[in-house]
């Protein structure tokens, strides 16, 4: 079903240059926002526990952000701060 054509082409020369333009195709693009959020994280990790003294945290939430970066950098080249982490969870459940 309209797989042929010249709008066809177009449309997907159109939608693969796009896609290339956030790394779609290329690993090391993907895997490069997975390590600078990994390093991220790790920070905030030590953040929590840097005063050296037994501290509990929460793990419920505290991945969210870092899978919202790595697929919204990708998607729109959008990239939140941990900072924004309450303004962005606070916009995601307004608009759901």
């Amino acid at each position: 079903m309209f797989t042929e054509g010249e709008f066809w082409k177009e449309q997907r020369r159109f939608t693969l240059r796009h896609l290339r333009d956030v790394g779609f195709g290329k690993q090391a693009a993907m895997e490069q926002k997975v390590h600078e959020e990994l390093r991220e994280l790790m920070e905030n990790f030590e953040q929590h526990m840097g005063d050296g003294q037994q501290t509990v945290l929460y793990m419920q939430n505290f991945f969210n952000l870092s899978f919202l970066n790595i697929l919204w950098t990708l998607i729109a080249g959008v990239r939140y701060k941990r900072s924004e982490e309450r303004r962005v969870g606070k916009e995601c459940r307004s608009r759901w």
